[in-house]
């Protein structure tokens, strides 16, 4: 590089003139003090080259204050300057060299006889000026970036939390994590026979990358070639390795993408990454906890940032990822896998990517990886080996004679051609055969080429009788997985398969199921291990349940065949996974939804303790079928609305469901309800599954007038719009399905709910009034207007519009911090205005402009002065005085908009905004006066708690 040549010129030369000087004082008496001057100065600049010329062979790196100091004309290139300078005011250099063989005091006369002294002294002073501040620019330049750097550590530092507690971490981790590969690693695990995958461990590829000559390893290969059981050896084989001979500032990290988990698994990585260095460095990421705290999701550039920033506590860490080809969709994952084979802040990142042979995978990986191919002899031996243990350990082939078994082995192994998937359904097919040694050889000698084949021929296998039985299995286990990302439990499973076959039964009744019968039935298409379906943790986020059985796919290449194209054609085609298919159980969960009683979870309140609880809720949701239908129903609704719309019956089961007066409807709330405080619904990959921010499972509906269709219907579209969030499929569905009466809308509801403020805390209100209000009232407070435009949407008249100003207005209640105010949307006030709503809120002893201005609303003050508001009115004295939540505006009552501005005792984000509105308020001619004596604000004392959200045109007249 330049800079280093520049660096070592400038020592040479500093050395050349520290000679000179030690020469000329040594030989002169009373030499000049600039001479001393200029040896003590260049022997502090060279020593400072010297410096960075070791700190540059050491560092291939230039630092960027450095490569400043280096440019044309910068404080390098002036050195060099001043240095060559320096040497050409002393003599010429031969002079030294001719009397090298003289004595000191001939040399001393010799020179004596040819020179005066040499030095233009001002010249000198002046080159030694320079000298001093260039050398001192060169200080603070490197000073500060050794600052810098010492500023970057800290910050290093502090950007690691490593100060919290325990349980702090604990709810961090639990927080971040999103997928836990770990049950895929353990089944994985298991399937590894003794002297199989050690072939890996022979190939000089292998040793390269666990000595870090090369930073990515890609294992690939055909579908079924056993990579991901490779994989899970490779994990305890590196995991070892770090502790054997790295030492607890290694370690050895795994992922297994998963086509069950049906999602791009590229945020999933890193922050399963991510979580499994903080539990072992025993501290967080700063930035990442900051995040957590204000509990948003981390975009994947932060979770990069954060995989940097833990590293550091680390020397190597081993990163295994396995089927990278089965993440829908794969770019991001892709270009994250590039960034951590590449990107210098992953420098400690040792990666091994394993996948089958796809385009976009090479294209990404062929650049950056040392490619390792799974077809080769290794594997064939591996094979080998794998059916020779089968068949020595299952007990159905040690009836065969040895000749068969060696027949087989011999057929199997070499006719497999690397698929290991392949082997294992042959071996499962022929364990069902009798030991008859024509049948045998005649199915050896049949055996499929493919897997495609091989699937053909396993469900061409099953009996007419279990037909049925494997292709309900097949789709409930599809549906599960679709639904939840996960494996569905075992006993809800056997239970849906008996309820598919429309027999009645009651929770009690013995299922006519085992697990062990799914297994005989289904063979090799399933696999049953432990897993959770959903998990639930105590306040130490510790794990409060045991694993259950729960049911996947065998294997990938299962799914793949059952939802191709392939399938369609052949002669299976019957047990293909067709939309129309998935809707048939969506019919049968909201049928066994609608039967769901309180007998049905009866059993959970035998404990008091709210962890017993939990157990027992986790209890009855993975083992009462009709309990697991109630929140499937549910979840459907958030997930395929308009595929549950677009079919008729399905939305006359779905409006049954949500009827609050069905017999149905309350056990159905409390379970949900009981479900949602227990934590449960959480997903085995820990994904929460929010539904909406209403606390919808707290509704309790009051006794009103005498049940009604009218009635019916208001409350079956109130429920529908605080169910979830994407409502307007199904309420558009109830609206067509009603039609042409929309008289239901006006209808008055009365109920208590839980109400979350704008400071977060959650209180019981009691409502009173007609839908359109409530919805004007937690306008800002859950949402931004949606549920409320919808219903102005539909073309109907309000029956008291200035009422629901009013509501709309109310949103500004209660908040401590004036910059958690909900502000108003003047595209929805105008809206309101324009169906008739009188803005100066005749009959009322609070006007909204009044209310306006308590919350400093410059929009709404201007949209209502527009609109007619008169800047001084004071409202009716003998109007409507209100109780309960709107009681808190019951203070302004006979105080101007101005005079409620000018107040100094009211809270204000900034006094620019009191000062804006102030001066919007007297252009429109306003006073500022009081009729009265005013009220203590509720916003000067403490926050009044409330408990009622009544309609405005409900509330109480004034005496």
């Amino acid at each position: 590089m330049a800079e280093v040549g520049t660096v070592i010129a400038i020592v040479q030369l500093a050395d050349r003139v520290i000679g000179l000087c030690i020469y000329w004082i040594e030989a002169v008496r009373d030499a000049p003090a600039d001479l001393r001057s200029i040896l003590l100065e260049t022997s502090m600049l060279q020593t400072i080259f010297k410096h960075i010329e070791f700190l540059n062979s050491c560092d291939n790196t230039v630092s960027a204050a450095f490569s400043n100091l280096s440019k044309p004309d910068g404080p390098l290139e002036h050195c060099h300057r001043i240095l060559t300078s320096l040497i050409d005011l002393f003599p010429d250099g031969d002079m030294y060299t001719r009397h090298a063989s003289s004595s000191k005091r001939e040399k001393i006369v010799a020179m004596a006889s040819r020179l005066a002294w040499p030095f233009k002294e001002p010249k000198a002073r002046k080159l030694l000026e320079e000298l001093g501040r260039y050398k001192t620019a060169i200080t603070l330049a490197l000073t500060a970036e050794s600052a810098q750097d010492i500023k970057d550590i800290k910050e290093k530092t502090v950007g690691i939390y490593d100060m919290l507690t325990e349980s702090q971490r604990n709810e961090f981790c639990r927080w971040l994590q999103s997928t836990d590969p770990s049950p895929l690693h353990n089944r994985s695990r298991k399937l590894v026979e003794n002297g199989t995958c050690n072939w890996m461990l022979r190939l000089p590829e292998w040793a390269d990358w666990l000595a870090a000559k090369y930073r990515c390893l890609w294992i690939h290969g055909i579908p079924g070639a056993g990579k991901t059981v490779l994989a899970s050896y490779l994990v305890d084989t590196v995991a070892s390795h770090c502790h054997d001979e790295l030492g607890p500032n290694s370690s050895a990290l795994y992922y297994y993408c998963y086509f069950g988990h049906n999602q791009d698994e590229s945020a999933p990585l890193l922050r399963w990454l991510v979580t499994q260095l903080c539990r072992q460095a025993e501290a967080v990421p700063a930035e990442t906890y900051a995040i957590f705290k204000q509990r948003c999701e981390p975009s994947l550039p932060k979770l990069l940032n954060a995989l940097a920033t833990i590293l550091d506590g680390f020397q190597t860490i081993y990163v295994i990822v396995d089927a990278v080809d089965e993440s829908k969709p794969r770019g991001d994952l892709l270009k994250t896998l590039r960034d951590l084979g590449t990107d210098p802040r992953f420098s400690k990142i040792q990666l091994l990517v394993t996948s089958r042979e796809y385009l976009d995978i090479e294209r990404v990986l062929e650049d950056i990886s040392k490619p390792v191919s799974m077809s080769n002899s290794f594997i064939e031996l591996d094979i080998l080996l794998y059916v020779r243990s089968n068949l020595q350990k299952n007990p159905k082939f040690k009836r065969w004679n040895s000749q068969i078994r060696d027949e087989v082995e011999t057929t199997l192994s070499t006719r497999a051609k690397g698929m290991f998937r392949w082997v294992v359904c042959q071996l499962d097919r022929l364990q069902r055969l009798k030991g008859e040694s024509r049948i045998i050889r005649h199915a050896l000698a049949t055996l499929p080429r493919t897997l495609d084949e091989t699937y053909e021929r396993i469900f061409l296998d099953i009996s007419d009788e279990e037909r049925t039985f494997v292709r309900q299995c097949l789709r409930w286990i599809h549906f599960h997985n679709e639904q939840y990302d996960r494996n569905i439990p075992c006993a809800i499973l056997l239970q849906a398969l008996e309820f598919s076959n429309d027999k009645q039964r009651k929770p009690t009744d013995e299922c006519p199921y085992d697990e062990q019968d799914l297994k005989e039935i289904c063979g090799c298409l399933v696999h049953v291990s432990p897993g959770y379906g959903f998990k639930m943790y105590d306040q130490g986020d510790e794990l409060i349940h045991e694993a259950i059985p729960v049911v996947s796919f065998a294997h990938y290449t299962v799914r793949e065949f059952l939802d191709s194209d392939r399938i369609s054609t052949s002669v299976v085609a019957f047990f293909m996974l067709e939309k129309q298919i998935q809707l048939d159980i969506q019919r049968r969960i909201l049928l066994a939804a609608l039967e769901f009683r309180a007998s049905d979870f009866e059993n959970l309140f035998l404990e008091d303790d709210s962890q017993d609880l939990k157990v027992n809720v986790f209890q009855n949701l993975t083992g009462n079928f009709r309990s697991y239908c109630v929140v499937s129903a549910i979840f459907s609704i958030s997930s395929h609305p308009s595929e549950i719309i677009s079919h008729q019956d399905l939305n006359d089961h779905l409006f049954d469901m949500l009827n609050p007066l069905g017999a149905h409807a309350v056990p159905i709330i409390q379970f949900l309800d009981l479900c949602r405080s227990s934590l449960l619904l959480i997903s085995e990959n820990n994904q929460t599954h929010a539904l909406t921010t209403f606390e919808f499972t707290s509704v309790q509906w009051r006794s009103t007038d005498k049940p009604s269709r009218t009635l019916e219907c208001a409350m079956l579209l109130f429920s529908i719009l605080i169910l979830v969030d994407n409502f307007e499929p199904l309420a558009k569905g109830l609206f067509q399905k009603i039609r042409p009466s929309l008289d239901f809308i006006h209808k008055p509801l009365r109920f208590g709910m839980d109400i979350e403020d704008v400071d977060g805390e959650i209180t019981w209100c009691e409502f009173d009034g007609r839908m359109v209000e409530f919805f004007a009232q937690v306008q800002g407070l859950y949402e931004t207007g949606e549920r409320l435009e919808f219903i102005l949407d539909q073309g109907t008249t309000l029956l008291n519009p200035t009422a629901v100003l009013y509501s709309y207005a109310g949103k500004y209640r209660g908040s401590r911090d004036p910059e958690d105010r909900c502000l108003c949307d003047p595209r929805l006030l105008n809206r309101i205005l324009e169906l008739g709503s009188d803005p100066n809120g005749a009959g009322y002893t609070i006007t909204p402009l009044q209310i306006a201005a308590a919350a400093f609303d410059f929009v709404a003050v201007e949209t209502l002065l527009r609109a007619g508001a008169d800047p001084n009115r004071l409202g009716d004295p003998d109007g409507v005085r209100w109780s309960g939540i709107f009681g808190n505006f019951n203070h302004l009552e006979g105080l101007s908009a101005l005079f409620i501005c000018q107040d100094g005792s009211r809270k204000v984000h900034s006094e620019d905004e009191r000062k804006m509105l102030e001066a919007l308020l007297l252009q429109h001619g306003a006073e500022s006066f009081a009729t009265a004596q005013p009220l203590l604000s509720p916003d000067s004392d403490k926050k009044e708690s409330n408990s009622d959200t009544s309609s405005v045109d409900e509330a109480s007249e004034s005496d």
